[in-house]
């Protein structure tokens, strides 16, 4: 019998939380007398990078407990240009013009953020309505029956930096399981007067786990 095991992995990016899995699997295999059991705590979008917790065998009935606690992000937003899926790999869908922001203004807006919020799962997301996925309903051109909601904490959120001549910003936020980091910038960009969509994600940290206890993957 395979012994339970975690493994935290950084998460490259172009695979999928599920393909990551698959390379676990198939390195394990030789190893073992049928299919080794193998699963992840946390989702991360494939353009997405950092921790992703990987349990193996009966580890994986743990996977609530993992996937329950706080998780840390960097995210850079590209401001001025909204995509319908909220992050690079979408079509764009609105531009706007991006007025000149300060540093002040910014931190005003990321410390309001702060706290109990509700939030709408985004169109492309993989939850289900009514047995079907939401990204299938949108690649699809069909409006989902309802769009899901979740409860959600922002913890902590602060500024690193903004380019004003690309209109740039990435913040650190510390949040509750559940959250929609696209969800979010779209909402930052909202409040700042324009539109946007997420450029990059990093998962710095998941539970007790941060990037300085991963390990790298072939691809």
């Amino acid at each position: 019998m395979l012994e339970p095991q975690l493994v935290v992995i950084n998460k490259p990016v172009g695979l999928t939380s599920h393909d990551v899995v698959d390379i676990i699997r198939r390195e394990l295999r030789p190893w073992c007398a049928k299919r080794p059991l193998v699963g992840h705590a946390g989702t991360l979008d494939p353009f997405a990078t950092g921790v992703l917790i990987i349990l193996i065998g009966q580890a994986t009935k743990t996977q609530s407990f993992f996937m329950n606690g706080l998780k840390t992000y960097r995210a850079t937003i590209a401001l001025g240009q909204a995509t319908d899926t909220g992050d690079l790999t979408g079509k764009t869908t609105a531009t706007k013009k991006v007025s000149p922001l300060t540093i002040k203004q910014i931190t005003a807006c990321l410390t309001k953020l702060v706290g109990l919020q509700v939030q709408a799962v985004p169109l492309y997301a993989a939850a289900k309505v009514d047995g079907k996925k939401l990204y299938e309903y949108a690649r699809a051109d069909q409006e989902p029956p309802r769009r899901p909601i979740r409860v959600i904490t922002i913890k902590e959120i602060r500024l690193i930096d903004y380019e004003s001549g690309s209109h740039e910003l990435t913040f650190e936020t510390i949040c509750t399981s559940g959250t929609y980091i696209r969800a979010l910038a779209e909402k930052i960009a909202t409040h700042l007067g324009t539109v946007g969509h997420l450029k990059a994600l990093c998962r710095l940290q998941s539970g007790d786990f941060s990037l300085t206890d991963t390990l790298e993957i072939d691809v």
